[in-house]
């Protein structure tokens, strides 16, 4: 029936090395210029915030048109809750992912297939043909591609945070050298923007802290715990974006993600 049926994923198309996204961004409503208030235009951090935002609260996920090749023994996968998640994937050979994926995007379906095993997952790629090649017979080679839908990042939230001056603060205080969030000072740019230190479990019976897994679009190593991500919370410029998701999800991929044969080639960071 009519309006029974979810929107559509939006596109994102990947050919190569490039990610060209489909989803429109809110632009700067048109203002009078005055000497004190002139027209401003987000900047590219917080364009990339506001995009992610649109991508996470999309109801029917996002569609990613990828090569073949580079979804083959490319990616971790892990199952938890009866889903196939996002754990991370082979950064140097296949850099065109960091454009696809996040650590904590839920595989949707794969060629139009629904996906709950990485099993699943894997046959469907291995076994993606294509119909009509270009060239016809003796032509040229086409190259193949696989279309993924996506639920990105479910658990997580995304902020723009901006200093008011070099140095200051951004208002984090971590577990000691862990990503985890212990505290939210109050005053600091991270409560003005509404962060908080904690979020409920994925049980509900409790609540946890959150934790950070990228900061300005870079993903933060899964297992290291090494202050890496204090480190480049210090070492950043006024413009900064900070991906949190809960720390019982994290550590439940970080668990799967240490079951994974050779694991240490697909981590991040």
């Amino acid at each position: 029936m009519p309006g029974t049926h979810p929107p559509h994923p939006p596109h994102i198309p990947l050919p190569g090395l490039t990610c060209q996204l489909s989803l429109m961004l809110p632009q700067p409503q048109p203002q009078q210029p005055s000497a004190s208030n002139l027209p401003t235009r987000p900047s590219l951090r917080e364009q990339h915030v506001i995009r992610l935002r649109q991508e996470i609260a999309h109801p029917a996920g996002v569609r990613l048109t990828l090569r073949k090749r580079d979804c083959q023994n490319s990616l971790a996968l892990v199952e938890i809750f009866g889903c196939v998640w996002i754990a991370g994937w082979k950064q140097r050979e296949y850099p065109v992912l960091f454009n696809a994926f996040h650590v904590g995007d839920q595989i949707l379906s794969v060629a139009g297939a629904p996906v709950r095993t990485v099993s699943e997952f894997n046959k469907l790629v291995k076994n993606k043909i294509v119909s009509n090649p270009v060239g016809g017979a003796g032509g040229p080679p086409e190259i193949m591609h696989v279309e993924i839908i996506v639920r990105r990042l479910p658990f997580a939230q995304v902020y723009h945070l901006k200093r008011e001056v070099d140095g200051q603060p951004l208002g984090l205080v971590l577990n000691g050298n862990s990503p985890e969030v212990r505290e939210i000072v109050t005053g600091s740019p991270a409560a003005a923007h509404g962060m908080n230190a904690r979020v409920r479990s994925l049980d509900g019976l409790t609540t946890v802290p959150w934790s950070i897994t990228e900061v300005n679009g870079r993903p933060l190593n899964l297992i290291a715990k090494d202050g890496e991500a204090g480190a480049r919370l210090q070492a950043l410029g006024r413009d900064v974006s900070v991906l949190i998701q809960p720390s019982d999800f994290v550590a439940k991929l970080r668990k799967q993600m240490k079951s994974h044969k050779n694991y240490k080639d697909y981590l991040l960071g």
